[in-house]
């Protein structure tokens, strides 16, 4: 079973609906590698990700859960301008977790395997 974006429905008017902005990641070749849409500055909804040849990869949702407690993570960046490292801390009070159906292709675009997770935990998995 081999599935295009046109067909899958994810593409549209209603990809956006209630969505604060998306993020595109693209590959050096120009070609789109991830989509995924933002909510309140959280990955939240629909994830799509291709091959660098443009073909589907796989795609789901991604659900967007607030944590109890907050999470500082240290992390070091190389400041391009000033040539010098910097040294910046992140807070997150959030955890982005897969949720429902995702789909998986093979390079060829045929399917390869189906995948039920229930915030999070995988519920079932079906190869093809």
């Amino acid at each position: 079973m081999s599935l295009s974006l046109k067909d899958s429905g994810i593409i549209g008017e209603d990809i956006c609906a209630g969505v604060n902005s998306g993020f595109c990641v693209y590959y050096r070749n120009n070609s789109l590698s991830r989509f995924n849409t933002h909510l309140n500055n959280c990955t939240n909804g629909v994830d799509i990700q291709f091959y660098e040849n443009g073909t589907l990869k796989c795609y789901g949702n991604n659900l967007c859960l607030s944590m109890d407690t907050i999470v500082k993570t240290e992390i070091h960046r190389f400041d391009t301008l000033t040539l010098q490292e910097e040294k910046i801390s992140v807070t997150e009070n959030s955890l982005v977790v897969k949720t429902g159906k995702w789909f998986y292709y093979k390079p060829n675009g045929q399917l390869q395997k189906i995948e039920q997770w229930d915030k999070g935990s995988l519920k079932k998995e079906e190869d093809f």
